[in-house]
């Protein structure tokens, strides 16, 4: 074998070695260029290493210059509107944009509003902003207040009872709830208070059956029984005194006689004042009985004391008589002496006439002192004594 076919035997190999090596590795370069082309890809549909760039970071930030852009827009509005308009214009053009606001930035629009100096409008725009907040994310308006305890109590109070009662028409019991986590925290009641009586309007069956199927401790307790016991006896009188009979806790029943009453007075007096006497009702009968003559001189004076001259025992009587002397100290004063004379116990009587008629001396001296004159003989001179009253010397001859 010469030298030459010696070569070429032991070269071929390696030229075809080399031949598949050169094709290996264009390969993984192909490979290489398009990993790194559907890297930049990934990074400009989605971002890189986690996060934003390019396009999508471009788009982001974007987004973030139009939300400041509408921000420092709404405020530039509102700033306008605040510092150029007055009186009903300026409180209507600075709500309606509020409402816009609030609807892309609740929180930058508190934070406006919070600017304002303290008056009716910001009390109304404040409470917008909760109520419209609440009707998209409760949560989140509840947490702010939460987390913004030390605000203003006014307004904290303002902010709570818009979100309370905007809440409870969407979630009624989670409301409810978050009311009474509120007045834990605050001692503030309205929120609570205005939510059981909007709930009670909205849904009377619903509200009745959380606050029989509900505890709820101290204050929150009695006012959800008595707000929601006012609203069902003007709904369905009967129906509330059924229910009041028998889910009101013993500690409550007296309030909630006088709710009945009330409702019944107004409707007819003649049955409540039968109602007010029932026998099971008596241990209620002091407190009754003066919801019952409020309501029933105001369209029936003498109806109301002929029935208390004809059917109360002397104890009872006495009750009302007192009842009836405060009742009209203010506005019938002359009426208010004559029941507090009618009083048997003599200090009573003596105590309540002798206030009665220093007041009205106060407020009307000329009349009251024409009055007592008239009916002089009437009066204990201990009495005259007291309010200052002197009695004329009859003239000499």
């Amino acid at each position: 074998m010469n030298r030459s076919r010696l070569l070429t035997r032991l070269l071929l190999p390696v030229a075809a070695f080399s031949i598949v090596v050169w094709i290996f590795m264009y390969a993984q370069r192909v490979r290489q260029q398009q990993n790194a082309l559907e890297k930049e890809r990934s990074a400009i549909r989605y971002g890189h290493e986690g996060g934003r760039s390019g396009l999508a970071a471009d788009y982001s930030i974007s987004q973030e210059r139009k939300g400041e852009t509408a921000r420092g827009n709404r405020e530039d509005v509102l700033n306008r509107a605040y510092s150029n308009l007055e009186g009903s214009e300026r409180q209507e053009a600075i709500l309606n944009e509020i409402r816009n606001y609030v609807g892309e930035d609740p929180e930058a629009a508190v934070g406006w509003v919070l600017k304002m100096a303290p008056d009716k409008t910001q009390q109304k725009a404040l409470s917008l902003i909760f109520t419209e907040w609440a009707k998209g994310k409760p949560r989140d308006a509840a947490g702010w207040i939460m987390q913004n305890l030390a605000l203003l109590s006014s307004l904290r109070t303002t902010a709570a009872t818009a979100l309370a009662t905007s809440w409870v028409g969407s979630s009624p019991s989670e409301a409810m709830q978050w009311a009474d986590f509120y007045f834990n925290q605050t001692d503030e009641y309205f929120p609570f208070q205005d939510a059981i009586i909007v709930w009670a309007n909205q849904d009377i069956n619903a509200a009745a059956q959380h606050v029989t199927n509900t505890s709820y401790d101290g204050a929150t307790g009695y006012i959800a029984i008595m707000d929601f016991l006012n609203i069902y006896a003007q709904k369905d009188l009967e129906e509330a005194r059924k229910w009041a009979e028998v889910n009101v806790p013993q500690d409550f029943q007296a309030g909630a006689q006088v709710q009945i009453v009330e409702e019944l007075a107004k409707l007819r007096p003649s049955d409540a004042a039968s109602y007010i006497l029932q026998e099971q009702n008596l241990e209620y009968f002091a407190s009754n009985l003066g919801v019952l003559l409020s309501e029933w001189t105001k369209s029936d004076i003498v109806g109301a004391s002929e029935w208390v001259d004809r059917t109360l025992n002397n104890t009872q009587k006495d009750i009302a008589y007192e009842h009836l002397a405060f009742h009209f100290q203010f506005d019938r004063p002359d009426l208010a002496v004559r029941y507090a004379q009618g009083l048997s116990d003599n200090q009573d009587r003596t105590e309540i006439t002798t206030d009665i008629l220093i007041d009205w001396r106060e407020q009307a001296r000329d009349e009251a002192d024409q009055w007592i004159s008239e009916n002089i003989d009437t009066i204990d001179p201990a009495v005259l004594e007291e309010v200052g009253y002197k009695v004329s010397s009859p003239s000499g001859p």
